[in-house]
């Protein structure tokens, strides 16, 4: 049952993602993304709330970490390299809760990473990474800004040796029998497999459409998976969507009163809470605090000690 839930968390997810940038237009998909982004980055908040997660030391390091984003990026501002460190950040943010979220119950204190999983991640991540490092220079120059290599320039073939290298040592891991692909393989390997497909068919993704897809897709997956971690509890499963639907709604209404003015001296400040570059210095203050050490200690498979 679990399994078949994860499945259909999956399937409407990405289908929901692919069908926005099918039939809709793009900026408003990434409006769209944003919206939720904003939404998903709040309820993480309020977790972390609930969960006595922000006491201590957390508002002094959340401060030094706002004022060194945010400082660093008024005082000399760094566009050129936001636009390459964010969505590169965010995609290994998102695959390695994409390997949390293939278990029910979640249990984000003990990481499911495997040799055989994070190939099939690595797999994946260098594709991915492939197409956005194609798309930045295009992006670079819509923003109007100055170019130092060619926009047709293609990355992906550089990481043909890494994914060659990956899948002859994912290959042995099934044949020693230290690996058994699952639904989670499925799903990665059939990413990776679409992915090369655009590659070999030398198809030019567009960076905004590259960033509002894993953003649509991380947190639908999120949503709906927290909400299927729940289903032993109708009660919390309504308490769980009254928050997020709340909280889905202010953004929403933030992002209304700025696009159409009706803030009056606010409608500027809630329009630049929705543009491109202040979600994404939003977003990274977002992944520095979601780090889990737990993941990237079980790389290399070394003992992580968390909190009970």
């Amino acid at each position: 049952m679990a399994q078949t839930a994860i499945v259909v968390e999956k399937v409407a997810s990405v289908s929901l993602a692919c069908a926005a940038l099918a039939f809709m237009p793009l900026l408003l998909v990434l409006k769209i993304a944003v919206i939720l982004g904003h939404a998903h980055i709040l309820t993480a908040w309020l977790y972390w709330y609930l969960a006595g997660k922000t006491r201590g030391t957390f508002p002094l390091r959340f401060s030094a970490a706002l004022l060194l984003v945010f400082g660093s990026y008024l005082l000399h501002p760094w566009f050129s390299v936001l636009i390459l460190v964010a969505p590169l950040f965010f995609l290994f943010h998102f695959v390695f809760d994409e390997i949390h979220l293939l278990r029910v119950p979640l249990n984000l204190r003990s990481s499911p990473v495997t040799p055989g999983r994070f190939l099939e991640a690595l797999m994946f991540v260098a594709l991915y990474a492939g197409l956005i490092l194609d798309a930045v220079p295009g992006h670079l120059l819509r923003s109007g800004c100055s170019l130092t290599v060619p926009p047709e320039v293609s990355h992906g073939p550089k990481f043909l040796p890494l994914l060659i290298g990956s899948g002859l040592i994912y290959g042995l891991l099934i044949l020693l029998g230290r690996h058994r692909p699952d639904w989670g393989s499925a799903y990665f390997l059939g990413g990776s497999a679409a992915l090369g497909w655009l590659i070999w068919r030398n198809f030019q993704c567009d960076y905004v459409a590259l960033l509002a897809f894993l953003i649509l897709v991380h947190v639908l997956n999120w949503y709906i998976h927290y909400f299927l971690n729940l289903a032993g509890s109708p009660r919390a499963q309504a308490l769980y969507l009254a928050r997020v639907l709340g909280l889905i709604l202010l953004s929403a209404l933030a992002f209304s009163l700025g696009q159409f003015n009706l803030a009056g001296p606010a409608s500027p400040g809630l329009r630049f809470l929705y543009q491109e570059t202040f979600y994404d210095l939003w977003t990274m203050l977002h992944l520095i605090f979601s780090l889990r050490l737990v993941d990237l200690l079980a790389i290399f498979r070394l003992p992580a000690r968390m909190p009970a």
